[in-house]
């Protein structure tokens, strides 16, 4: 959604307006030169009038979708009263329904929308699960059933999914992805 709307040009505080092009690249800002600026100068400081909308994106329920501020991966963002750090949305909205996230734990967002903050589509997970349910993940637990079904070599097997042989590897000894 995001991406959206800085494909299409338009102020990402929902003005309507139409943006320019980046003449250069600024990190800092989500810049990119030769794409549109996130927002018209100024319109970064407003806020819309709700927190989050409620959108049907395919999930079981209805996303949560973030209003305000996002960082450059699209969570929400928000400066709490209480303290004066920023925080991600969605882990405040966890936590005001469930508590605190344990530590060493994460939230994933079984929704797959990063924008999201119903507490309904988080949930707590280690580091190593969320990594293997990431966007950038290339294998699944479906897969790794079948590289160890296999006799294919994990050179062939590595070419064939686009991944590394020692992936695979790992994958199939159980070094990753659980014990075979």
């Amino acid at each position: 959604m995001v991406e959206a709307r800085q494909r299409d040009g338009f102020c990402w505080c929902g003005c309507g307006g139409k943006t320019n092009v980046a003449k250069k690249s600024d990190k800092y800002k989500g810049n990119v030169k030769g794409q549109p600026i996130r927002f018209i100068a100024g319109h970064q400081r407003r806020s819309a009038p709700v927190q989050y909308e409620v959108m049907d994106t395919g999930y079981k329920t209805p996303c949560w979708v973030w209003q305000w501020s996002t960082d450059l991966n699209g969570y929400g963002q928000l400066r709490p009263k209480e303290t004066r750090r920023i925080r991600q949305a969605h882990i405040l909205f966890y936590e005001r329904l469930h508590g605190p996230v344990p530590p060493g734990m994460q939230l994933d967002h079984l929704c797959r929308v990063p924008a999201c903050v119903n507490p309904d589509h988080l949930e707590v997970v280690t580091n190593a699960e969320n990594t293997r349910r990431g966007r950038q993940a290339k294998l699944n637990y479906g897969l790794v059933e079948e590289i160890r079904a296999s006799d294919e070599s994990a050179r062939s097997i590595a070419l064939r999914l686009g991944v590394d042989p020692t992936t695979v590897a790992s994958a199939r000894s159980g070094k990753t992805w659980g014990k075979p």
